[in-house]
């Protein structure tokens, strides 16, 4: 079975349609085999799928053109909450991250000026939201995102931004987020928003080897702690600038400014779970944008 020759999808390719991310394994003539990114096996028509693209494609334009930051209507249309078989380490058999599941239910609840969307990430249960415009650009792991990632025992959501181990590549959001952080009333303000939502900032791939960050640091009364391996460091609030560009520049740095849910708890809210997202990412807004902190 062979890649047919006017359709726009090729074997081996990923493709997007409205449960989530896809593999296509086979073709042949208008028949699609896919592997959707829970694992399940799909025989459909690839005149139907690329229809959905385009459908999918022109939602989110109409919506644009529309009024900045409209969501389509069919974003969030089946979310009804967090199931038991939802926590894991993988994605087999999971549904949740679709732009009609929980990707598309916080997106509509985002307070922004411009479009945004999710992008469910293959193979990972894990979820980023971004500004259409910036997370099209090259490399789109580079670009800060908001974030939610799932394992057995909890959710952690937030602002996650990333660093390259090579100088060469774009480094941009990573400069930004650190020269917003030099700001002293925009880091007087993160601490107390840290300190009131129980964020921290933290590697949510603590699990990968040879990483340029990694423990967990948390808001102190007037400072912050950083734990690793068991041992505790604790420096002034505004030393925080200079703690982060101290990390090893010569390895890949993944960092997340978030909250841990429980998994009980994020079960417990059911549909409400968007919301409860959907306004911490409201309020780090201001550091994905690289705004000022104003009394």
């Amino acid at each position: 079975m062979n890649d047919a020759p006017n359709s726009p999808f090729r074997v081996g390719q990923r493709y997007e349609n409205r449960k989530g991310i896809y593999e296509v394994i086979a073709i042949s003539g208008d028949a699609l085999e896919i592997r959707m990114d829970s694992g399940e096996v799909v025989r459909t028509s690839a005149v139907f799928q690329a229809k959905i693209l385009r459908n999918m494609e022109k939602e989110m334009a109409d919506a644009v053109a529309k009024k900045r930051g409209t969501s389509p209507k069919s974003f969030g249309e089946f979310f009804r909450g967090l199931g038991l078989s939802d926590f894991s380490n993988d994605v087999t058999g999971t549904h949740w991250r679709s732009r009609e599941q929980l990707g598309g239910a916080v997106t509509r609840l985002l307070e922004v000026r411009e479009p945004f969307n999710s992008w469910s990430i293959y193979g990972r249960p894990e979820v980023h939201w971004g500004s259409v415009a910036r997370y099209a650009l090259n490399h789109p792991s580079l670009q800060a995102k908001l974030f939610a990632k799932i394992n057995p025992t909890q959710l952690l959501c937030g602002l996650y931004v990333e660093r390259s181990d090579k100088r060469a590549d774009n480094e941009d959001d990573w400069i930004r987020f650190l020269a917003w952080c030099e700001n002293g009333e925009n880091l007087r303000w993160l601490h107390q928003v840290m300190r009131s939502n129980s964020a921290v900032i933290t590697n949510p791939y603590q699990e990968w080897p040879d990483l340029s960050f990694n423990g967990t640091i948390e808001p102190t009364e007037d400072g912050f702690s950083w734990s690793l391996n068991g041992d505790n460091t604790v420096f002034a609030r505004d030393d925080l600038p200079g703690v982060l560009r101290s990390l090893p520049a010569n390895l890949w740095l993944n960092l997340v400014l978030g909250r841990f849910i429980s998994r009980d708890a994020a079960i417990a809210e059911q549909a409400r779970i968007a919301s409860s997202i959907a306004e911490w990412f409201n309020t780090l807004l201001l550091v994905y944008q690289n705004e000022p902190m104003v009394d």
